[in-house]
């Protein structure tokens, strides 16, 4: 049987946006939710790995970043800020920058939070929380590293981020791909996501949350 901890954390966070796109692919919101506090969930299961959100410390950072350029594409974490799909001083320079200046969550000047996912203590990529215009909306994004992908790791990551997109006080959450990312798709129908696409095969993803009454991190 599944069981879910959630413990408090207190937190201190672009010049660009990450990717639209959700990492298994390829590669506004009322007072309460925008709190001063993050979350860590902690998703377990007896038969499974242990998936954990945590904090983007420097020393989460570091190890954040050496997955990234080991084990994932460079289009798939940053934006196309180079003409090759490849990793450099700039990219990495920026991803240490996007999540820096996130550290002070949805109520800081970013109006974004991010964590590492961990799988048994280790790094495998990064989700985040996006405030939006539209009241009580968050947008979310995730990428993971290559090895990390196929096992599960991506649903247990979303759906504890939903976890504290609820406790944050949101009725809704949204996240952004395309339609060619068959992989994408499925895990967002499978955590039952509405599915809309529009031009150019660009599809919103929208997840309307239960109204758990919950009352804002503090």
């Amino acid at each position: 049987m599944n069981s879910t901890e959630v413990r408090r954390r207190s937190i201190n966070h672009p010049r660009t946006s990450p990717p639209s796109s959700m990492w298994w692919c390829r590669h506004q919101s009322r007072q309460p939710y925008l709190s001063t506090s993050k979350l860590a969930v902690v998703t377990s299961n007896a038969a499974a790995a242990r998936v954990e959100l945590v904090d983007v410390d420097e020393t989460v950072l570091s190890e954040l970043v050496e997955i990234a350029t080991s084990d994932a594409h460079a289009n798939e974490v940053t934006p196309p800020l180079t003409l090759e799909n490849s990793w450099t001083p700039e990219r990495i320079a920026w991803l240490q920058a996007f999540h820096r200046e996130r550290r002070s969550g949805l109520t800081g000047p970013a109006g974004e939070a991010t964590w590492a996912v961990t799988v048994d203590g280790r790094i495998v990529g990064s989700v985040r929380l996006k405030a939006t215009a539209q009241e009580g909306c968050l947008e979310t994004g995730a990428w993971l590293s290559r090895t990390a992908r196929g096992r599960g790791v991506g649903r247990q990551a979303l759906g504890a981020l939903l976890e504290l997109a609820t406790a944050a006080g949101a009725e809704e959450v949204r996240a952004d791909t395309t339609s060619t990312n068959s992989a994408a798709l499925g895990l967002l129908r499978r955590l039952a996501f509405g599915i809309g696409i529009g031009e150019g095969g660009a599809v919103r993803a929208t997840l309307h949350l239960p109204g758990l009454g919950a009352s804002p991190p503090g």
